[in-house]
């Protein structure tokens, strides 16, 4: 909860009335909380196809009789399991 409170004055400067107003930041939290989560899983997608991209980089897709597409999709598949390479596109 945030409170603000500032004086209203006259023109010979006395006080005549205060102004609150009490806000509940409690939405922005959550909202700064929920941000927060989603780019900390997006700094882990971008490690994991990093390390995807890298792999696939160091391995020759034929050694596995795979072709290029298909190495990186059975890699990405070997990090991600319930997602497909195609969801990334």
């Amino acid at each position: 909860m945030r409170i603000n409170v500032s004086p209203l004055r006259g023109r010979d400067g006395r006080v005549l009335y205060t102004l609150g107003i009490i806000e509940s930041i409690e939405e922005r939290r959550r909202a700064e909380e929920a941000l927060q989560q989603a780019n900390e899983l997006l700094e882990q997608r971008i490690e994991d196809m990093t390390a995807v991209l890298g792999a696939a980089d160091a391995v020759e897709p034929a050694l596995f009789g795979l072709s290029e597409g298909s190495l990186l999709s059975a890699l990405f598949a070997a990090i991600h399991p319930r997602r497909r390479l195609d969801s990334w596109r």
